[in-house]
């Protein structure tokens, strides 16, 4: 996948396949590091902005986008200076790039194989959802008296309700 971002007289791009290890690395020790803090969030606005946390995708993308140079072509990665070129760039971002950040975003973690955190969360909800459903579906069986085998498998062979 290949973005270009314009904002003002500047050009940034998002391409994968062009980054080099080091920047995918420290882009996906940032997306990390979110992951774990995710499991003790902040409990309020102040500790949000104390932590940091709220920069994590602008610090990850700092690393991921590429200036272009007038002609549209990359402008030489620099370590000292790139990062906070595109950091600024990025936080100075107009509101219609958002959904294209997303898909930038999302690329980014599939190619680099990390889970999402919102992912995380709802596969922890599906998980405790389903053994909730499944506890209450053992403590009917013993208030009924009836084992699992026992329980009529087709719709028909039962005039109970089954929910």
């Amino acid at each position: 996948m290949k973005q270009v971002f314009e904002q003002g007289d500047q050009k940034f791009v998002y391409d994968y396949t062009k980054l080099k290890a080091e920047r995918i690395a420290i882009a996906r020790r940032i997306a990390e590091l979110h992951s774990e803090r995710a499991r003790n969030p902040p409990r309020s606005i102040n500790e949000l902005k104390m932590s940091g946390d709220h920069l994590w995708e602008a610090e990850m993308f700092s690393y991921l986008l590429t200036e272009l140079d007038d002609d549209g072509m990359p402008v030489k990665w620099n370590p000292h200076n790139s990062p906070d070129k595109a950091l600024a760039f990025y936080k100075d971002l107009d509101g219609i790039y958002t959904d294209a950040l997303e898909l930038c975003k999302s690329d980014f973690f599939v190619r680099a194989r990390i889970v999402r955190p919102d992912a995380l969360e709802r596969l922890a909800r599906i998980i405790a959802a389903t053994q909730a459903e499944s506890s209450e579906s053992e403590m009917s069986e013993q208030t009924s008296g009836k084992s699992s085998s026992e329980q009529p498998t087709d719709e028909n062979d039962s005039t109970e309700s089954l929910s």
